[in-house]
């Protein structure tokens, strides 16, 4: 009995798991609709200190968008100032009857789509309508936030 009991305790941690940390299921159609918006400073901004890292502010960024595929960093060179990289899309791309057709992937700091053809739409519009992001957390706090499930607690 008590083997039983914990594989029913097992696979209840499976699906918990499983249920928590998988995609959100959204209705067809576009969840964001709105365009990233970039403006470059006019002023000179002071640098940023970031632990051994000197930052130099360029630009403001604002953007609305639906997460497509995550990937954390550990060991490669930027992953002490960046250990997350957020692929995000917008319009078209925020589309769940679009992102079924495409396979999405990183690696190497870069976002990547695959798709059978045709296309589920037009390949510059996926270029324009979706972007890889180094997330470069702010405090220790947006710090945990990024970090893999596993170390997030």
């Amino acid at each position: 009995m008590k083997i039983l009991s914990f594989f029913v305790a097992l696979a209840l941690a499976w699906f918990g798991y499983r249920h928590l940390t998988g995609p959100i299921a959204h209705a067809p159609g576009a969840l964001v609709a709105a365009e990233p918006q970039q403006l470059e400073v006019a002023e000179a901004l002071p640098l940023i200190e970031h632990g051994d890292f000197r930052l130099k502010p360029l630009a403001r960024f604002a953007l609305t968008a639906r997460v497509l595929h995550r990937r954390n960093y550990s060991f490669d060179r930027g992953a002490k100032l960046s250990p997350t990289d957020l692929a995000l899309g917008w319009g078209s791309m925020s589309d769940s009857q679009v992102l079924e057709q495409l396979k999405i992937s990183q690696s190497n700091r870069f976002y990547w789509y695959r798709f059978q053809l045709p296309p589920p739409i037009p390949q510059e519009e996926i270029a324009r309508q979706s972007t890889n992001v180094h997330i470069i957390p702010a405090d220790r706090a947006i710090a945990r936030q990024c970090a893999p499930y596993e170390q997030a607690s």
